[in-house]
């Protein structure tokens, strides 16, 4: 069989472009309750205001940044840090000291220069060698002559981070909700940190018990990087404000904590859907509108209003209609054709009309346009042959599909077309097509075909953990990082029809396609092409061509069964295919007491996992 497992192979590629854009939610901002003075109250209020300007003010000192935060990994020698020391008025002498609060006796801390005159910046220096992991407080101490605020303390926070640490991105939410209802979800980051830093696994846990009755987490166990996902639902409760807790642990020991709050509100509630908008576009053309559709998920009536504003590129977004009643649907568009290649944020506003009681008044809408920008789709990255994209994994070394938009310069790189791979000085497949590049936890990684829409590419083969990140460069411009889930094992069989569904990519032992027309004789030998059945042996470094590498055959770790007609049948070989990178290739015998006809199932068993299944025509 060496002769088959280094003969004929192909690769059955799709172009079809499939991408899923990343829905975020934005928190819901409560709004400041307004107080009533007295009249008395406001006389003396306002001559306490015009007192020092008709009576002049001592000056006052000022630091920015008012406190400062280093994180720091355990052996750093030393770390520093600025800000700016000002004064209002006058120019002041001022003297500079640091002090220590923790550890007491070790002093960490330093701040020159020790004295001069505002307006200055002040270095401030933690010397970090002998510290061990854990957190550490300490402040520096400004003094001025003639100042108002003098001492001004300006306190230093040190984190010392060891092997690795669980650190989140966010330590508080805070949720809006209609009392007969969720409200928006929202996410934290979790990764780690330290001098081994990667996968870190941990566990979710919410407290006290009573928060479980509104307040959830998910995933509740995982491994580092992972988002979670925190939702609030107000149904059932009473309006008011609902603390609890959420605890991260990791197997270390430490616990970080996220404070969360949901205020629970009785009147009208602002609910769009989706709760964030991104519009994608090539340069010199308007992107696709998008809809919003605006209910009330509260009580009452909601009459509203709408506004577009932009922070970058000028004013090219708007909304229609600007003003109506829920429920009803609103139209978000961009004017983008004259903007440069970028990315441009804008808002759009959506405020209750007067006299409504809505808490969640005004509900922003967060608009992302992206000109020329590659973008992978959230769950964007799949396996190439099977296709089957809800909750699945791609397995390290195996071919993977990348959907999304504006992944290339404009250009499109397919086989049929005369376009193929090329091959590195050293070997190994080029990591670059049609001016993209796509990056595995930082790592390039071979490109088999590229089209605005769609990549294919190897998945490193080295990969390890259930996560990773994928990146991809196009045009000049680079995608926001998006996490790809990973499996050692994720067995997809090529289809004809390029979805992973139909007659299979087999081929008979003469390299001609197994098909209705020449179907495969029972007891014959047959190729099955695949992709993702994991480790081999011996190892192939990503990007090598199997053939190439003088060290063949390269067959699967794992074991490997096929079932023809639901017969299970034990495979004459099953590894990589001397002709590609990443692409299997399983020679099996069809079995003498297989049915006949042209819809014969095929599929993949590899260490328990099944592929996709497929069709055979035998006879």
């Amino acid at each position: 069989m060496e002769a088959l497992e280094q003969g004929n192979s192909s690769r059955v590629r799709s172009t079809r472009g499939r991408a899923k854009l990343l829905s975020l939610t934005t928190k819901a901002k409560k709004q400041p309750v307004a107080m009533r003075l007295r009249m008395a109250c406001v006389v003396i209020a306002v001559a306490i205001a015009a007192w020092p300007s008709a009576w002049g003010q001592a000056p006052s000192l000022t630091a920015s940044p008012n406190e400062l935060a280093f994180q720091i990994l355990f052996g750093t020698p030393t770390s520093s840090q600025q800000f700016a020391l000002s004064s209002t008025g006058a120019n002041l002498n001022f003297t500079a000291s640091a002090s220590v609060v923790t550890p007491a006796g070790i002093n960490w801390l330093s701040v020159s220069p020790l004295s001069g005159t505002t307006p200055a910046t002040l270095t401030v220096t933690v010397i970090a060698e002998g510290l061990a992991p854990g957190y550490y407080s300490g402040s520096v101490r400004v003094t001025a002559t003639g100042a108002a605020n003098s001492p001004l303390v300006v306190p230093v926070g040190v984190t010392v981070f060891g092997d690795r640490q669980i650190t989140l991105n966010n330590n508080v939410l805070q949720f809006t909700a209609p009392v007969n209802g969720p409200a928006a979800p929202q996410s934290i980051n979790v990764f780690a940190l330290g001098i081994h830093a990667g996968e870190l696994e941990f566990n979710t846990a919410i407290t006290p018990d009573a928060s479980k009755n509104w307040l959830a987490v998910t995933p509740s166990k995982s491994i580092t990087p992972r988002v979670l996902t925190v939702t609030a639902n107000g149904s059932g409760m009473t309006p008011g404000t609902f603390l609890g807790t959420i605890a991260v642990s990791d197997t270390a020991g430490l616990t970080r904590l996220v404070q969360v709050l949901m205020t629970v509100s009785n009147g009208a509630f602002i609910s769009p859907n989706p709760d964030k908008v991104n519009l994608f576009t090539q340069a010199g053309s308007d992107p696709e509108a998008q809809t919003v559709q605006l209910s009330n998920a509260g009580n009452g009536t909601l009459g509203w209003s709408a506004t577009a504003t932009t922070t970058s590129g000028g004013s090219w977004l708007s909304v229609s209609p600007t003003i109506g009643n829920a429920p009803t649907a609103i139209t978000i568009s961009a004017n983008a054709a004259s903007l440069p290649k970028g990315t441009y944020n804008g808002t759009v506003r959506i405020t209750a009309a007067a006299g409504v009681n809505a808490l969640n008044s005004p509900r922003d809408i967060p608009v992302t346009l992206k000109v020329g920008v590659p973008s992978v789709g959230a769950g964007g990255v799949i396996n190439n042959a099977s296709y089957i994209s809800a909750g699945t994994s791609v397995a390290p070394g195996s071919i993977a599909a990348v959907f999304g938009t504006n992944l290339t310069d404009g250009r499109t790189c397919l086989a049929f077309e005369g376009c193929n791979p090329t091959l590195e000085s050293d070997g190994k497949l080029s990591t670059t097509m049609a001016g993209t590049q796509v990056k595995i936890n930082g790592t390039p990684v071979p490109i088999f075909y590229a089209v605005p829409l769609q990549l294919g590419v190897q998945m490193p083969a080295n990969l390890a953990g259930t996560t990773a990140i994928i990146e991809v460069s196009a045009g000049g411009q680079t995608s926001a990082l998006e996490t790809v889930f990973v499996s050692s094992i994720a067995p997809g069989i090529f289809s004809m029809s390029s979805d992973g569904q139909g007659q299979g990519a087999i081929i008979h032992a003469t390299g001609t396609l197994v098909s209705p027309s020449q179907p495969a004789q029972r007891n014959e030998i047959v190729i099955i092409f695949a992709t993702g059945l994991g480790a081999v042996t011996p190892p192939l470094a990503t990007g090598v061509i199997p053939g190439n590498s003088g060290a063949g055959p390269h067959r699967a770790v794992a074991p490997v069964t096929v079932k023809i007609d639901g017969i299970e049948v034990e495979p004459e070989f099953a590894g990589l295919a001397g002709c590609c990178a990443g692409l299997n290739q399983i020679n099996v015998r069809i079995p003498q007491n297989a049915r006949t006809g042209n819809d014969i199932a095929v599929q993949v068993i590899v260490g328990g996992m099944q592929s996709n299944p497929v069709t055979i025509g035998v006879r």
